[in-house]
């Protein structure tokens, strides 16, 4: 089984007219993980970049001009991808887990698009899993004592550790996901996992 945890930074919320910042992600095979990967990407011309959006993100718009062209990053990403599936055969697709799995679905579909790419699905399994509606479910005997239902609040709640210092870079929410994926679902790390390749771009900060 062939599994892609992603997490998207992005210039605002709406996937068609805002742009992609950041793409990280985690591979597992088996229940195994094989591969990470963190790519800052530099918006599309003429995507909408929210101020406010940055913000969040600690990113500033001459950070931006810093970043990877987004033809040069989505090349490195198919060519990651295809090391662990085919394209070209329907059977063989990763499950896509996110924490509202929509908003990084239609955010990386859209890149997809903005690069000419029309074969979105041929990597992906449909449905995407979210991992916010397992947790609402695990979650639901203390919901009602919850201030919120955010990444950073539902982990606290299953007794993850946090650091609030890297809370909106994709590189820890990523992680962040995985692990309540694995509370949610009483999924246990293997003790010995295979060596794991990293792939991140140069860190700018």
């Amino acid at each position: 089984m062939k599994q892609v945890y992603i997490d998207t930074e992005t210039t605002g919320i709406n996937p068609k007219d805002n742009g992609l910042i950041q793409i990280s992600g985690m591979i597992e095979i088996d229940s195994q993980m094989v591969k990470e990967f963190d790519f800052r990407v530099k918006p599309f011309l003429g995507d909408k970049i929210e101020d406010e959006a940055l913000k969040v993100n600690g990113i500033t718009r001459e950070d931006l001009e810093k970043f990877e062209s987004p033809d040069l990053v989505f090349e490195k990403l198919i060519a990651l991808f295809n090391q662990y599936v085919n394209p070209y055969d329907k059977s063989d697709k990763f499950f896509f887990i996110a924490y509202n799995a929509r908003f990084d679905w239609d955010f990386l579909s859209n890149f997809f698009l903005k690069n000419n790419h029309k074969y979105f699905s041929s990597y992906f399994f449909f449905p995407q899993i979210d991992v916010m509606y397992l947790a609402a479910e695990k979650l639901k005997s203390v919901r009602a004592s919850m201030q919120n239902f955010k990444l950073q609040s539902v982990a606290e709640a299953l007794g993850i550790q946090i650091n609030k210092d890297l809370l909106h870079d994709a590189k820890y929410d990523i992680e962040l996901t995985r692990l309540v994926y694995q509370k949610v679902t009483e999924i246990k790390t293997p003790v010995i996992e295979k060596k794991v390749e990293k792939d991140y771009t140069e860190s700018l900060f």
